[in-house]
């Protein structure tokens, strides 16, 4: 464990992320998922950061936030897990996630609890989007169905302006199909 706390403090400085013991103010944990240690100082190291930065939300707003990943759902169509950085949403809004849409009827915990009512910092999974909404895209809840296809239509007019702004000569294009669990991972395979 020593060698490979050794190598990652190394390739932190190596690209200038710089933790607390060592010249920087990133808060960190060693933590070993193999061996089960670290964990709690982990989770307590979260709850200092939350109560150092004092973060707040606003329940009386709809909800908004960010798509952590999404998969399509044998059995349940297009599923989406959201994080809530602000506001409340209730069974009976719609989501618009990108240029997706859903109708609120069933939302689960990370349990597979079904959810009545979400509130800002909980992760939250959706089912029955029209599409699949791309990981790390901004969402937002509404009271009705025009609302959210009107935020869709705005968020696929932006995609489509950046999209054209993309320089398209002398670029050269392999087909590839590569087939991922979650968009989420897929994600991860097109990073850099």
């Amino acid at each position: 464990p020593g060698a490979d706390l050794v190598r990652t403090q190394s390739s932190l400085i190596e690209n200038e992320i710089y933790i607390e013991g060592m010249g920087g103010d990133i808060s960190w944990a060693p933590i070993s998922a193999k061996q089960g240690t670290g964990v709690l100082e982990l989770l307590d190291l979260v709850i200092l950061a939350t109560e150092l930065t004092e973060l707040t939300g606003n329940t009386a707003e709809d909800a908004s936030g960010f798509v952590i990943e999404a998969n399509r759902d044998t059995k349940r169509g297009v599923a989406a897990t959201l994080i809530v950085r602000n506001g409340t949403m209730k069974t009976g809004m719609f989501v618009a996630a990108g240029s997706a849409v859903s109708p609120l009827r069933l939302m689960e915990d990370s349990r597979g609890k079904t959810l009545k009512e979400v509130s800002f910092s909980s992760p939250v999974r959706v089912f029955g989007f029209d599409s699949m909404p791309e990981a790390g895209a901004l969402f937002s809840a509404h009271h009705s169905r025009a609302e959210a296809d009107a935020a869709a239509q705005a968020a696929a007019q932006k995609e489509a302006v950046f999209a054209a702004a993309l320089p398209q000569e002398g670029s050269f294009v392999v087909p590839l199909v590569v087939k991922a669990d979650t968009a989420g991972s897929l994600d991860a395979v097109f990073s850099e």
